[in-house]
């Protein structure tokens, strides 16, 4: 909430997906911390169970970013594993929603099928950024066994291409 106006900031499903997963690494969780990532999971949950996976609300089209999809699963998974396992399902539903652009893509995208984004920049055309969507397969591996280990590599492989000699990661084609 702006200080000067009092208006609310944009609804952001990845800043609440990061919220379950620092309140469930949390090692004493007070009240309060447990009802604000309680209420940013069912926000998520019932999201994910409509099937509304689009970035923000009448914005960009509708588009759906996969980095979004896969930091949204993470928090779902962790906080379902260590808090309340009612939030593992719609957050493994994400990660096979993901695994599934890859199949399709031989990769994964910046942006799931559907509606394109209507804007450019590292979101849309990077691929640094997406490297961090292997916690989401990690994650599901950890809680529900089984291997993603196709999924894993394919997005690790990209590290090598993305990965300067210097140590830095390029982050958009530019």
């Amino acid at each position: 909430r702006a200080a000067a106006t009092g208006q609310t900031g944009l609804e952001c499903r990845v800043i609440s997906g990061d919220v379950l997963t620092y309140g469930a690494g949390l090692e004493e969780c007070r009240e309060e911390e447990e009802a604000g990532a309680r209420r940013a999971a069912d926000w998520l949950a019932a999201r994910v169970e409509r099937g509304d996976l689009s970035a923000r609300d009448g914005w960009d089209g509708g588009s759906v970013y996969t980095f979004d999809l896969a930091m949204i699963a993470s928090g779902l998974i962790v906080f379902g594993d260590r808090v309340d396992d009612r939030y593992l399902a719609p957050g493994l539903a994400l990660v096979e929603r993901l695994e599934r652009e890859i199949e399709a893509h031989g990769g994964l995208p910046a942006i799931a099928r559907g509606p394109d984004a209507n804007h450019g920049g590292w979101s849309t055309q990077g691929r640094a950024h997406l490297l961090k969507e292997v916690q989401c397969f990690l994650l599901a591996d950890e809680c529900v066994g089984g291997t993603r280990a196709e999924s894993i590599r394919s997005l690790i492989a990209e590290a090598d291409v993305l990965q300067q000699d210097d140590g830095r990661f390029v982050t958009s084609p530019e």
